[in-house]
Parts: C-alpha cells; sequence; structure tokens
C-alpha cells in the first residue's frame, strides 16, 4: 500500500515539479533578457 501511494505521488508530483521547473527557467530567461536589454539600452534603473 505505502509503495503503490508513493508510486502514484510519484507521478502526481513529478509532472507538477517539472512544470515549476520549466515556467521558473522561462522566468529567469526573460529576466535576465530584460536585464541585459536594459544595460544595453543604459536604463538609470538597471
Amino acid at each position: 500500500m505505502i509503495a503503490e501511494l508513493g508510486f502514484v505521488m510519484c507521478y502526481i508530483v513529478a509532472p507538477a515539479f517539472a512544470n515549476v521547473l520549466r515556467d521558473a527557467t522561462i522566468q529567469l530567461q526573460l529576466s535576465n533578457y530584460a536585464t541585459s536589454c536594459c544595460k544595453r539600452c543604459r536604463r538609470p534603473w538597471a
């Protein structure tokens, strides 16, 4: 029973964790792009 529960949890948690990780990576890339763009434009707030 415990093994089955762990198996199901793995099936549920793994894809959700992958989605969160992917979203975080995309947001990080966007923020890095925005920061480099602002630095290139020499904005005072960057």
